[in-house]
């Protein structure tokens, strides 16, 4: 490939990936200075008809009933999953609630979140979100390998900027490892 080859592909999938490469600088930053925004919590304790809290579906329509009679018109995505005596429903970056056993057998304490849009993308920063963002996430760090190929080709095209190149690559990998050093 040519120089003007490596030079489109380098803008195209820098410019594509732009929105978000802000998204997780923005998010990467908020979270070394422990800003990682809100989540608003409600307990209610809610009748069940079934105690059996594995039996998913039923329960999936209890919470359901108790949330529209709350004037609730959103439920979580996704399906409901038991995991480790929890009913668990949605994802932890958007409406997300559990359901776990009360004191009384036909009872059970539902605890609903909902996160602030600084929290669901520090959420999705950290691949605990749908499996949709991480997969776009995953082509994203495939893609900045690319980005950083094709500009070390670009500049390496350039003979007088080698010697500048390889000098800072060395700086780099030396602070990187220091970094890392001082940090274990």
């Amino acid at each position: 490939m040519n120089t003007a080859t490596w030079v489109k592909i380098h803008g195209y999938i820098s410019i594509f990936f732009l929105p978000l490469a802000i998204i997780y600088a923005v998010t990467g930053a908020l979270i070394i200075v422990n800003q990682r925004g809100s989540l608003a919590k409600e307990k209610h304790e809610i009748f069940l008809s079934n105690p059996s809290l594995e039996d998913v579906q039923a329960q999936k329509l209890e919470i359901s009933k108790f949330l529209q009679q709350h004037g609730e018109n959103e439920v979580p995505a996704g399906e409901p999953r038991f995991f480790r005596g929890e009913l668990s429903w949605g994802f932890p970056s958007s409406l997300n609630l559990s359901l776990i056993q009360s004191e009384r057998p036909d009872r059970g304490i539902l605890e609903i979140r909902r996160p602030d849009l600084l929290f669901s993308l520090v959420i999705l920063h950290r691949a605990r979100g749908g499996q949709l963002f991480d997969y776009f996430g995953f082509a994203f760090a495939i893609s900045m390998i690319l980005m950083y190929v094709s500009g070390i080709f670009i500049f390496w095209k350039i003979k007088a900027k080698r010697i500048v190149l390889s000098i800072t690559f060395a700086v780099g990998t030396l602070v990187t490892v220091a970094v890392i050093y001082l940090s274990l």
